[in-house]
């Protein structure tokens, strides 16, 4: 398949500019979705002999006629790991200037990715609908807490600076939650199942990105930045579709973040009793 990004300099600039954080997360949600489509097509082999034109405009990468600099406009801020797999642009299919990207191992919320998003929330509100903290299937960072909740004398060997045990440190918090909740919907046996270790990494991995954005919410609301919505996802490396492990629909979604701690607790509970975690863990208990 040909990917062709065009630009027609005759065409009139039109930026995308929601009114709302839901059509933004409506817009992000259709673009995982064409990016899972393209994906799809292209593994099914209807690649050969196709094009896929993608308009663009290089004016909002700062190809101004009339010289100078943009702007910053973007209508949703993203915080996510890393992980060179995990490109938001790409994985939303978005434009220069349409996403505030702040990306972090982990997609922790340390004092530089919250300052990052505070200052987003403050000074780029007149656009800023959307924040979004975006996860993802087999992340290292959460995988290398997992390892430590699982045999802690290995924490040495696994944080080997100062900083990798500090990052680690902050996401043990999710680890030891999601490890509580998965014990809660399947007994104190689960930790005996062969699939338990990749069980919990990918419901640290949720547990995670949902307390990120009760944090950023609360962030949002002491900043007084009413037009703002929360909402967070895990992007899946196998599918590329963005949403949750217990979501029973292949569509994208972004899901709200919850308003309380006391939040968490159904949408941790529904992760752990999906049937990716079940499948992830064997089955059910025979």
């Amino acid at each position: 398949m040909d990917i062709i990004y065009r630009f027609d300099p005759d065409a009139e600039l039109e930026r995308v500019q929601p009114e709302s954080g839901a059509e933004a997360r409506t817009i992000l949600e259709q673009g995982n979705g064409q990016f899972c489509d393209i994906v799809a097509r292209t593994r099914a082999g209807e690649h050969t002999g196709t094009t896929l034109v993608v308009p663009c405009d290089v004016r909002l990468l700062g190809a101004d006629p009339d010289g100078g600099s943009l702007r910053q406009e973007p209508f949703a801020a993203i915080v996510g790991c890393a992980d060179a797999r995990v490109p938001p642009q790409m994985i939303f299919r978005r434009m220069s200037n349409e996403m505030f990207v702040v990306r972090v191992a982990g997609n922790v919320i340390g004092s530089e990715v919250l300052a990052s998003v505070e200052y987003a929330l403050e000074h780029l509100s007149s656009g800023l609908r959307l924040v979004v903290v975006l996860g993802h299937s087999g992340c290292g960072a959460v995988t290398a807490a997992v390892d430590v909740y699982l045999t802690p004398l290995r924490f040495e060997e696994i944080g080997s600076t100062r900083s990798i045990r500090s990052l680690v440190d902050k996401l043990l918090l999710p680890v030891h939650a999601a490890a509580r909740r998965l014990e809660s919907a399947w007994g104190s046996e689960v930790t005996r199942r062969p699939g338990y270790r990749a069980a919990l990494i990918e419901m640290a991995v949720c547990t995670n990105a949902a307390e990120s954005a009760l944090q950023l919410r609360r962030t949002a609301t002491m900043l007084g930045a009413e037009k703002v919505e929360v909402a967070f996802g895990v992007y899946d490396l196998a599918t590329q579709r963005v949403g949750l492990p217990s979501d029973d629909t292949a569509e994208a979604r972004l899901a709200l973040a919850p308003d309380a701690a006391g939040g968490l607790v159904p949408i941790s509970e529904a992760v752990a009793r999906s049937s990716a975690i079940e499948a992830l863990l064997g089955g059910a208990p025979g």
